[in-house]
């Protein structure tokens, strides 16, 4: 009976940490228009803005090598952790960073760097996500298991835009800085995860 509750146990921390991880990443791409009107006053059709929310994209592979080594050497619940608090890090600086109007070009070059830190993260984290489910669901429950675990991918999503919605309807200057408020939360909800 222990090790049910263990194994379940595990199965629902690796579901929430992906159901966050998604959040996270995908508030970016949801909030491109006014993260470029930030970011990339002179842009209007959001391509630059686009461009740096595919560099999370680019960079997942890296992450999925850099934690899924660190999980096999010392193990899942620090891989976890670590993927956990880099994203939760990158999240807060970019709730925190200062626009190109207060400091210039430095701002999108900070911006670059904390969503690839973004994607370093999802990338070893959602990994992670799926070997740890495959090693401790029970052998007649795996396939429910790792469904379970996709379904919480979609909730971090479904979540991330039913925020930004509430948002926008609730007439906060998204503007100015509204966008930052998705951003926040998740960063809060990562370090106490």
């Amino acid at each position: 009976m222990q090790s049910r509750i263990y194994h379940g146990k595990a199965i629902l921390i690796a579901a929430a940490g992906s159901t966050l991880e998604t959040y996270e990443f995908v508030i970016f791409a949801m909030l491109a228009p006014y993260i470029s009107q930030a970011f990339f006053p002179n842009d209007p059709n959001h391509t630059q803005a686009l461009a740096v929310f595919a560099i999370g994209y680019l960079a997942r592979p890296l992450g999925g090598i850099l934690f899924g080594l660190i999980g096999d050497i010392y193990g899942r619940r620090l891989s976890f952790s670590y993927s956990l608090i880099l994203i939760a890090g990158a999240t807060l600086g970019i709730s925190l960073l200062p626009t190109y109007d207060s400091i210039g070009g430095l701002a999108p070059v900070v911006l670059i760097f904390l969503r690839g830190c973004q994607g370093i993260s999802y990338g070893g984290e959602f990994a992670g996500a799926i070997t740890l489910v495959r090693e401790y669901a029970p052998q007649n429950r795996r396939g429910l298991s790792l469904c379970f675990l996709m379904l919480c991918v979609s909730l971090g999503s479904f979540l991330a835009s039913g925020l930004i919605y509430t948002l926008e309807y609730a007439s906060i200057s998204m503007e100015s800085y509204g966008w930052r408020i998705p951003f926040f939360i998740g960063a809060i909800g990562a370090l106490f995860s």
